[in-house]
């Protein structure tokens, strides 16, 4: 697979990691809109959030919860 999040996920590319967990990684945008711009990705390959498997939107989202709280202090 060619997916350039996936590689992020795998650490075949490096980036920062901001946080990670069983089902999810948290990662600095390299061409942030405003400082400490974030991406949440499943650890899981879906093309969208239509696509990712309803076991995983649950987890994911509390991820984005705590990477918020996490940026918000």
């Amino acid at each position: 697979m060619d997916c350039l999040f996936c590689k992020i996920i795998k650490k075949e590319i490096p980036a920062e990691i901001t946080y990670e967990d069983d089902n999810s990684i948290a990662v600095l945008d390299i061409h942030p809109v405003a400082p400490g711009h974030t991406m949440v990705l499943p650890k899981v390959h879906a093309e969208n959030i239509l696509d990712l498997p309803n076991d995983q939107v649950g987890p994911v989202f509390l991820a984005v919860k705590k990477v918020a709280e996490k940026l918000k202090n």
